[in-house]
């Protein structure tokens, strides 16, 4: 785990309850098909697997009763997630990117602003966000080890808290 998690814990969720490998090779599962054919059918069954981290992203935003301006997901699939953001925090500004062109073209309908990009290459400023969602391990869209270092990379991105 991150040592930047470990120090911090009290600042971040983060909760990752199982890994699949693979027997054969006991190496993490990870998308490796990034040429992704989406359409609404596709959209619909990525959205109603998420459903659950939605709710829980949405109930924590009520429960601290955070209204930030500007909602970043660095692996946005189709948008759906900080669509559900918007609807609650209309005045923000969401802003996704992903490594899948259909993805980002899909998402666009869902969100404010969006680019093709790897998540390693993030263009975003550091200390410029107020809320950055990160779901690399809810597909295996990464291993444990990458989730681990983007982290302490876009964490970079969230502006400072004041404690």
């Amino acid at each position: 785990m991150s040592d930047n998690i470990v120090k911090n814990q009290k600042l971040y969720d983060i909760f990752c309850p199982f890994r699949f490998k693979y027997i054969d090779t006991n190496l993490e599962q990870t998308s490796n098909n990034l040429n992704w054919n989406v359409n609404d059918e596709i959209a619909l069954y990525l959205s109603t697997g998420e459903k659950h981290i939605k709710n829980y992203t949405i109930e924590i935003i009520k429960k601290y009763k955070l209204n930030p301006k500007i909602v970043y997901d660095s692996a946005c699939s189709t948008g759906e997630f900080l669509k559900t953001i918007k609807d609650v925090i209309p005045t923000c500004k969401t802003i996704e990117h992903d490594m899948s062109e259909d993805m980002v073209n899909y998402s666009k309908k869902n969100v404010d602003e969006s680019k093709c990009c790897n998540s390693f290459d993030s263009p975003i400023e550091n200390n410029s966000v107020d809320l950055l969602i990160l779901r690399f391990l809810n597909g295996g869209v990464v291993n444990t080890n990458d989730a681990n270092k983007l982290f302490d990379l876009l964490i970079k991105k969230v502006k400072k808290m004041d404690t």
